[in-house]
């Protein structure tokens, strides 16, 4: 694990101290031929905090033109590929790992690394309201751009016993590549670090407004199997005490119908630095959100990538409706509390608790994340949110190799 670092600082020098920095200078030099500093950026960078699902890509060394940045104390940096990062560019085997004798070598996109920006976040007036409610449906398509989030929370790792490390500062995420299918039907990416790695998560998702769905209650409450149901004598006498028999459950509040019916995960994608991309596309996409949104609906979810084999299972509730505080703006959204179950072949991960809220009224963006995760690695609790309602524009695609600058 890389040791948690500070920026490098330094003061001001003083009338007097030339001689002294001179020959500081001259050591430093030396020194500076037989130290290797490590690549810039500060953070948790090695944890495995199972974040995000998929199949892990296989790190090489980068390029140089690929060297991000100087990022803030606390601040990751977000590798995004450019358009010919698409699916179909790459040759992905069977196992799902690049390395091996008879593994195709995928072609990689160029990269752009985003840092996020050193800007404060002031928190919202006791008086803020949110310009807009979250309806019980998507309104519109999601904008476009460069939002910046704030993490907050906790690691702690089994080779450290006893110690919390901190999560804090900021992270950069794109929403980008809004396509629209139908009146009713779109999709949008979103583009986000994966935490405690140099890994960036492209998550696709589809919106289906109007879909076929309909909440289900149980009438009446299932028949005690303890008790007969007729005034007819039984044929024998029931043992004293009687036998307990468990009383089965009553379900709560369900939905059913389309199983895509509302905002779904389609696809995932694990990108490294390098630019090595692992893929896994759900059928059918794993729903987040079931439209139109009813307060205490219940939903199972499960999705198969046919190419693996690996299934993920999401099931959640409704909660509630709650606020989010984007550095002084507040937004408005639905809970949504979920255990997720990843399985790829015999292996399965760890239950995690993944608690988020989906604001309709921005196209049905996600925007908070608080994840709880325990592994025999270590232990995961963080909060992400949204710090910037209005986005910057998108990055430019970066130069082709060669081109002129």
């Amino acid at each position: 694990m890389r040791p948690w670092r500070s920026p490098l600082g330094g003061h001001p020098p003083t009338p007097g101290s030339s001689s002294r920095l001179a020959v500081a200078g001259l050591v430093a030099l030396f020194l500076a031929g037989c130290v290797k500093q490590d690549a810039p950026g500060v953070g948790i960078q090695k944890l495995a905090a199972d974040i995000v699902f998929g199949v892990k890509p296989q790190a090489e060394t980068p390029p140089p033109n690929l060297n991000p940045g100087q990022a803030g104390e606390g601040d990751v940096t977000t590798y995004v590929p450019d358009g010919s990062a698409a699916a179909g560019d790459f040759t992905v085997p069977s196992s799902g790992s690049f390395s091996g004798p008879n593994s195709p070598k995928p072609r990689l996109p160029r990269l752009t690394p985003l840092n996020p920006p050193r800007t404060s976040c002031p928190p919202a007036a006791l008086t803020a309201f949110p310009a807009k409610e979250a309806g019980q449906t998507v309104e519109g398509t999601p904008a476009e751009g460069q939002y910046r989030w704030k993490r907050a929370g906790e690691q702690t790792v089994a080779t450290l016993p006893g110690i919390k490390l901190p999560v804090g500062g900021f992270e950069q995420r794109l929403v980008r590549n809004v396509k629209k299918i139908s009146e009713t039907e779109f999709t949008f990416e979103t583009v986000q670090p994966e935490l405690g790695s140099e890994i960036t998560t492209i998550s696709t998702f589809k919106v289906k407004i109007g879909a076929v769905s309909k909440t289900v209650s149980p009438p009446v409450e299932p028949p005690d199997v303890t008790k007969p149901t007729s005034p007819v004598p039984l044929p024998f006498q029931p043992p004293a005490p009687p036998v307990t028999v468990p009383k089965p459950s009553v379900p709560g509040t369900v939905s059913v119908g389309d199983p895509e019916r509302g905002i779904s995960l389609m696809k995932l994608q694990r990108v490294d630095k390098a630019g090595n991309i692992s893929e896994l596309t759900f059928t059918p996409a794993v729903l987040y959100l079931p439209l139109d949104v009813v307060p205490g609906e219940e939903f199972n979810a499960v999705g198969i990538d046919s190419r693996t084999g690996s299934v993920l299972q999401h099931r959640a509730k409704v909660v509630k409706r709650d606020r989010v505080d984007a550095c002084g703006e507040v937004v408005d959204g639905w809970v949504i509390e979920s255990t997720q179950t990843f399985t790829s072949g015999a292996q399965s991960t760890p239950p995690r608790s993944y608690r988020y809220i989906v604001a309709p009224q921005l196209g049905g963006i996600i925007i908070s994340e608080e994840l709880h995760v325990n592994t025999g690695a270590g232990t995961t609790d963080v909060t992400l949110s949204l710090a910037q309602l209005n986005p910057a524009p998108l990055p430019p695609a970066p130069a082709a190799p060669g081109a002129k600058k």
